[in-house]
C-alpha cells in the first residue's frame, strides 16, 4: 500500500477524484439552498428612480435615471485631464 502512495499517478489521480467529489458536493448543497425572493422597490421609496428610466439600454440612460444612492464617505477628487492634442 505504500508504494501505492508514493507512486505521483495515483497521487494524480487521487487529487483529481477529491476534487470532483468536493466539486459535485458543492452543486448539490447550492442546489438545495433556498432561492432569494426578488421584491420591486416601493414607488416613491429613494430605490425608485423614476418612470422610463429602463426603457432604452445602458448608455442611453437619462441623467436623471444614474443615482449613486450610496453615502459619500469622502469628497470627489477633482482630476487633471491631460490630452495630447494639445496645440
Amino acid at each position: 500500500m505504500s508504494s501505492l502512495l508514493s507512486d505521483p499517478l495515483y497521487r494524480i489521480v487521487l487529487a483529481i477524484i477529491a476534487a470532483a467529489v468536493l466539486a459535485c458536493a458543492f452543486t448539490i448543497f447550492t442546489a438545495t439552498a433556498q432561492q432569494a425572493e426578488i421584491v420591486a422597490p416601493v414607488a416613491g421609496s429613494e430605490q425608485s428612480t423614476g418612470a422610463g428610466c429602463f426603457d432604452r439600454g445602458w448608455p442611453y440612460y437619462e441623467a436623471h435615471c444614474v443615482v449613486d444612492l450610496r453615502p459619500q464617505l469622502m469628497p470627489a477628487r477633482i482630476l487633471r485631464t491631460v490630452t495630447s492634442d494639445r496645440p
